[in-house]
């Protein structure tokens, strides 16, 4: 039922007008910037305050799991940064004393979607609209526009309007109701079993303002204060009882950790207390810078004359010799030589990477040993990394340059910009392999954690045992391999067949891990080749 004091009611209705009006104009000047600001993650799981969103985004590409709690409520969120602008959430949420058949809890899943449409600019603040929960059973319902504005490089000031949950405390008459009275309404419950988009409910039903702010006070501390407009009604009836809501204000502090990883710690609504506790990491950095194995072999410069000079391909053997170097070199840096062809003025060589995080260490620390030890008339080389046989790509560097840039100040940058990278599908046809390399037989024998999640009776069970795997490579691409298991212990086969009404995927998964003990999970045979160019 909606409160209607109208003069209250009046008022609301022009301040919120008044943001919109505002959020519109700042649209037209709209420019990009690139500027977010610091951001921190909240008890959802996304960039924010505490409970409330901010318009501020984590960097491209960036991933971040995060499991937070208060007041008998669990969230566990998973977010990705898709794109610079748009970013997603899966959460799984387990809610106390939810009454369902079957238990004592609710166990609910829900996807979110923040967009930001207008960047930060001098004065203008970052825009964002979000929506929560868009799929599912409309736990946490909820739409916003939100503005961010870093007002100096420590203090960030946050103000949205909402719908759904998020329009539930101190709402007032939707704005959005000049446009079409049905706005004014939000339809109850959810189409069907759940699990489909309720865009019928988006931006409908009352709205209301929240707020907040956030300083920075150390590179590693954020505090944070917001004004929240979720009134938690569901988990406030008499039922459930999960809290008392005394206050709309959250008071809480954020510490980085090394490593990508934060802790929250929270006061909530005047009553609980909170806390929450983020991972992250973004595929766009990589997680080691090098490695801590050997300097690199130094690049020595080569005399004009010795260039010239083609004597060693007279000699007996040579190029066997050279090959047989290589290979114990590069080994010793944990690389292992597949093949190479070395002919008077070049060499091609196709290399495994078993050590490096990095495949540009490879290229590198390859280079810098073939310039050692092959003759100085071989100027141009190609490295072409291997991965399960396939032929990744056709690396071409000039001796010469890595002469000249050994101890240039921008190296980096000049060498790559020097250097070729073609497809790989015809290099290395007709090269050498190393002897001894195939067949390869491997195998392992150790323990194993198998998991299964969003059974409603378990959301999480698990089984632990000891796990035999063995591969056969037969020759380069063509493998045979299999994975023995013997279970010790553990509940995933517990629980019986699902009786849910929804065409079921994993929920009879459990069936083959009751019957299957021991099981044979794997069996295959492949063979792995680059079928053509760029293909």
């Amino acid at each position: 039922m909606r409160r209607r004091f109208k003069l209250r009611k009046l008022s609301n209705q022009l301040l919120s007008g008044s943001l919109l009006l505002v959020l519109s104009t700042l649209s037209l000047n709209a420019q990009v910037e690139n500027s977010n600001g610091t951001y921190s993650y909240g008890l959802y799981g996304t960039p924010g305050l505490i409970d409330m969103p901010t318009a501020q985004s984590a960097d491209d590409a960036e991933i971040a799991a995060t499991i937070g709690y208060f007041a008998g409520t669990t969230r566990t969120t998973l977010s990705f940064q898709i794109s610079p602008r748009l970013s997603g959430s899966f959460r799984y949420s387990n809610i106390k004393n939810a009454p369902k058949v079957g238990g004592a809890g609710l166990f609910d899943r829900s996807f979110d979607l923040q967009y930001r449409l207008i960047d930060e600019g001098p004065i203008r603040p970052s825009i964002a609209i979000g929506l929560r929960d868009i799929i599912g059973t409309g736990v946490y319902s909820s739409e916003y526009i939100v503005a961010s504005k870093q007002v100096t490089p420590a203090l960030a000031l946050t103000t949205g309007i909402g719908w759904g949950r998020l329009g539930s405390s101190d709402g007032f008459t939707n704005p959005l109701g000049f446009i079409d009275e049905r706005f004014e309404d939000r339809p109850n419950g959810f189409t069907g079993t759940g699990g489909q988009i309720e865009s019928a409910r988006w931006f409908r039903g009352d709205a209301a303002l929240f707020g907040g702010i956030k300083w920075q006070a150390t590179d590693e501390l954020s505090l944070m204060a917001e004004y929240s407009s979720d009134a938690y009604l569901p988990e406030r009836t008499p039922q459930r009882d999960l809290f008392e809501r005394d206050s709309p204000l959250n008071f809480g502090l954020s510490y980085a950790l090394a490593n990508g990883t934060a802790l929250q710690a929270h006061y909530l609504y005047g009553s609980e207390f909170g806390a929450g506790l983020t991972f992250t990491l973004n595929p766009k950095t990589p997680a080691v810078y090098g490695s801590a194995a050997q300097r690199p072999t130094p690049v020595e410069p080569q005399d004009p004359e010795d260039i010239a000079s083609l004597e060693w391909t007279r000699q007996s053997g040579a190029p066997e010799i050279l090959r047989s170097n290589l290979q114990q070199s590069l080994q010793a840096e944990g690389i292992t030589l597949e093949a190479a062809t070395i002919a008077p003025t070049s060499a091609t060589v196709l290399v495994r990477n078993d050590t490096y995080s990095t495949g540009s260490e490879v290229i590198g620390r390859t280079a810098r040993i073939m310039a050692r030890l092959l003759p100085a008339s071989v100027q141009d080389f190609t490295i072409v990394p291997v991965e399960s046989g396939i032929r990744a790509a056709a690396v071409r560097i000039a001796r010469s340059d890595m002469e000249e840039l050994e101890f240039a100040a921008n190296n980096t940058q000049l060498s790559f910009e020097r250097t070729q990278i073609d497809d790989a599908a015809r290099e290395g046809i007709g090269a050498t392999y190393v002897s001894d390399l195939y067949p390869r037989f491997d195998w392992r024998l150790g323990p194993y954690l198998s998991a299964s999640y969003f059974d409603p009776d378990s959301p999480v069970r698990a089984d632990i045992g000891l796990e035999l795997s063995a591969s056969y490579t037969i020759a380069p691409g063509l493998s045979l391999a299999g994975d023995l298991r013997k279970r010790i212990g553990g509940n995933v086969g517990e629980g019986g067949g699902s009786n849910s009404v929804i065409q079921h995927v994993r929920s009879d998964a459990l069936l083959y891990a009751a019957q299957g003990d021991p099981s044979l999970t794997r069996l295959t045979a492949d063979y792995k080749t680059n079928l053509g160019s760029n293909l």
